[in-house]
Order: structure tokens, then C-alpha cells, then sequence
């Protein structure tokens, strides 16, 4: 992936990668892409599918309960 589209989307935000969180559920287009970007990267693996070696993103497999996972993203 191109990590412009996520430079862009940063700058219509008005947002800093060092802000950002990508949350996404394809490690290549999304979390591989977060990452050269320059953002903070969650996987949302929800068919269980084998970790990638890299330890580039945290790893969750719901996005519920909600309020538990946004403390998860912010307060690492």
C-alpha cells in the first residue's frame, strides 16, 4: 500500500501520525500501510488467521466491548 492515501487522509483530519490509530482487518492494505505512514497500528483479526512475524501492530479479534477497546488504543 501507498502510505500517501494515509498521509491524506491524515491532512483531512488535521491529524499527526503520531495521533492517529489505524484500526483495520487486512494486515497488508491496512496495517502494513499504517505503519510506513507512520501511525499506530490495531489488527482486527477476526477469523483467527496466523500473526505475521512482525510485531507492527496490536492484535484483537472484536471490536466490542467498545469502551474497553478504545482505553486499549489510547493507554497502551
Amino acid at each position: 500500500p501507498d502510505p500517501r492515501i494515509f498521509h491524506a487522509a491524515l491532512e483531512r483530519a488535521h491529524c499527526r501520525p503520531e495521533d492517529a490509530v489505524m484500526v483495520g482487518d487486512s494486515w497488508e492494505a491496512d496495517i502494513r500501510g499504517a505503519v510506513q505512514a507512520g501511525l499506530a497500528a490495531v489488527w482486527l483479526n477476526r477469523r483467527g488467521l496466523p500473526r505475521p512475524d512482525t510485531p507492527a501492530a496490536l492484535e484483537i479479534t472484536s471490536l466490542e466491548p467498545t469502551e474497553g477497546l478504545a482505553r486499549l488504543v489510547l493507554h497502551p
